[in-house]
């Protein structure tokens, strides 16, 4: 998908997320890439893409992640979820002897 992204006069893509838009003259890119490591990517000036993040960040409206999987995305996303973390906290806790 990287490429299409047409930009306006503003600045502003018309391709991009809303927290992605910014009125720099070169505002964050967003692209996708079925194959690689992450789907998505931002690129962009380093300013841009901390002003984006941050206003991604001001959006979280949720005490708890895992709860708002589970409600928002139901208990079979939730439960892919708790997998990931199982493994991830395995490794985080190392080696068992």
């Amino acid at each position: 998908m990287q490429g299409d992204l047409r930009t306006r006069p503003s600045g502003f893509t018309r391709a991009s997320p809303p927290h992605f838009r910014t009125r720099r003259r070169q505002p964050p890119r967003l692209t996708e890439d079925r194959h690689a490591d992450y789907r998505f990517r931002a690129q962009g000036p380093r300013a841009a893409v901390v002003a984006a993040v941050g206003r991604l960040a001001e959006g979280i409206d949720y005490q708890n992640f895992k709860s708002a999987v589970a409600k928002r995305q139901g208990p079979e996303r939730a439960h892919v979820y708790g997998a990931v973390w199982e493994d991830l906290l395995a490794i985080q806790q190392g080696p068992r002897r």
